[in-house]
């Protein structure tokens, strides 16, 4: 006589989906047309990041939201793989903004004056102005120019981190 055992659960391992997983780029990009997906993920991207600093800009009574935010908020969501969407450029950018921009102010004498709409645009502010974009174009492209030099006499320049070291295969060549 045989012995009756239970009939086994077959178990999946597979993870089950989420419904935040229902809402990610790469799933809505396999169900629907790719160019709608990506005008909404850049709307809504877009929407909150911006949205959030004026939050905190309405509570701390600080001018959180400044125009290269726009920019900067676009190349991040539109371009996310591509190697100048990184933080670091964004932070050095922005940077390179805020300290030409005070420089300017120094150098018109307008580091005290307050906001142009409630002063009037005066030739100081439009010369502060055109400085400050002068030199954040200038000192960007001074940077540009110097990884581009070095790197076309064979030289890298590092930025944040030394270059990554070319893998040993298991011969001891370099892999490409």
């Amino acid at each position: 006589m045989q012995k009756h055992t239970p009939a086994r659960r077959k178990t999946d391992i597979t993870p089950r989906r989420t419904f935040l997983s229902y809402a990610q780029l790469p799933w809505l990009m396999q169900k629907y047309p790719r160019v709608p997906v990506l005008a909404l993920y850049n709307f809504l991207s877009g929407f909150v990041s911006i949205g959030l600093m004026a939050v905190f800009a309405v509570i701390l009574h600080s001018p959180f939201i400044f125009p290269s935010l726009g920019p900067t908020a676009f190349h991040y969501f539109s371009r996310q793989t591509a190697s100048t969407a990184s933080p670091r450029n964004a932070i050095t950018g922005h940077a390179i903004g805020i300290v030409a921009g005070y420089f300017s102010l120094v150098v018109t004498g307008l580091t005290t004056a307050g906001p142009a709409i409630a002063n009037g645009v005066t030739w100081p502010r439009v010369i502060a102005a055109a400085l400050s974009l002068g030199l954040t174009a200038g000192l960007m492209l001074l940077t540009l120019q110097a990884i581009a030099i070095n790197r076309f006499f064979g030289m890298p320049l590092p930025l944040w981190s030394q270059p990554a070291v070319p893998a040993k295969s298991v011969d001891g060549s370099d892999k490409d």
